[in-house]
């Protein structure tokens, strides 16, 4: 099953936040083809990778351990080059700002999730420690990759050692259970159908007012209109787009079955015929233009197999939210 970010469910969800972090709660699979310094330039690299811990900027404490500030940018900054978009439920004025948010947010439930580890008991093999380290220094180009990521080996070692200790945790605490009738029931609200479209975003998150919509709303029929009169949708989205995982392919969407989209992009996706245009669409990430390009069924087999799967991710983020928030009801977050 194809995915997007635009999924309901796949939002920075516990999958998210362990592959894109780069601080102290940094990938174990991390990759890129950052250029990286060669020779007397790598060695000086490696000694010159800023600090984390850098009193006076800590932006949380968990159960008394600080977050720093040069945590959240690694991560913020991992999470933009992903494309991740920002967490619907933070706060923020300009989209860098609620992304920053966001990366700190993962921290601390990644922070949370470590500290629960701990106290369980978990334990992370020097055997698969070794491994993940090896296909990590592989996929960056080794010492002078990881050097212009601002890691060091040692860095980079406590990362893999914290994230492995937590997906252990998690997948014992989390056990993703779909019986057969839940996947017939899915089925039924869910015909076996799939629908392949592009979308142009335009982001509105947070606080917003009736000024700021219908500016957005008008910037977008804007954009319509440009695309009535001869513009290709391809080019508009490359153009105007603020969704960086498709704005470059044209906002390419791949082919997606209801219950996989926010609601509002579903229904409005599904109720095109193929080569129609909507009007402004209005979701939790901001205003979408949606093309439908073309439509199909889903052999059963299939739709049964993707509907278990997404029942299955279901459970799982919703189980590790829940995990999440009773270790923060157990626990201390604190703000500066």
């Amino acid at each position: 099953m194809t995915s997007f970010p635009w999924q309901r469910l796949l939002p920075l969800a516990l999958a998210a936040f362990l592959v894109a972090c780069g601080g102290s709660e940094s990938s174990d699979e991390a990759s890129g083809e950052t250029p990286s310094p060669t020779g007397e330039d790598a060695a000086a690299a490696v000694t010159e990778v800023p600090a984390r811990d850098v009193p006076g900027t800590e932006e949380a404490w968990v159960n008394g351990t600080p977050i720093y500030a040069a945590e959240v940018t690694m991560v913020q900054g991992n999470l933009t080059t992903q494309g991740y978009p920002p967490d619907t439920t933070v706060s923020g004025d300009t989209p860098e700002e609620r992304m920053h948010n966001t990366a700190l947010k993962m921290l601390v439930d990644q922070r949370l999730l470590l500290d629960g580890a701990r106290s369980a008991g978990i334990e992370a093999s020097k055997v698969e420690i070794d491994a993940k380290m090896a296909q990590a220094m592989g996929q960056v180009g080794g010492p002078t990759g990881l050097a212009s990521m601002g890691l060091t080996e040692e860095t980079l070692r406590t990362d893999i050692e914290r994230n492995i200790l937590v997906r252990n945790y998690v997948t014992g605490k989390v056990t993703p259970e779909v019986t057969d009738a839940e996947v017939d029931s899915y089925l039924k609200t869910n015909p076996p159908e799939e629908v392949r479209a592009r979308h142009i975003l335009i982001f509105l998150q947070g606080e917003t007012d009736d000024m700021k919509e219908a500016e957005v709303r008008s910037r977008m029929l804007a954009i319509k209109k440009e695309i009535a009169d001869g513009k290709p949708f391809e080019q508009a989205a490359a153009e105007y787009s603020e969704d960086t995982t498709t704005k470059q392919a044209g906002g390419e969407l791949g082919w997606f079955g209801r219950g996989r989209m926010v609601p509002p992009f579903e229904q409005a996706a599904f109720a095109l015929e193929p080569g129609e245009i909507s009007d402004p669409v209005r979701s939790n990430f901001g205003y979408h233009l949606i093309q439908l390009e073309e439509r199909r069924e889903v052999p059963r087999e299939q739709a049964v197999s993707q509907a278990r799967a997404f029942l299955q991710q279901k459970e799982m983020v919703d189980g590790t939210q829940a995990l999440i928030d009773s270790l923060r009801a157990a626990g201390e977050v604190r703000y500066p």
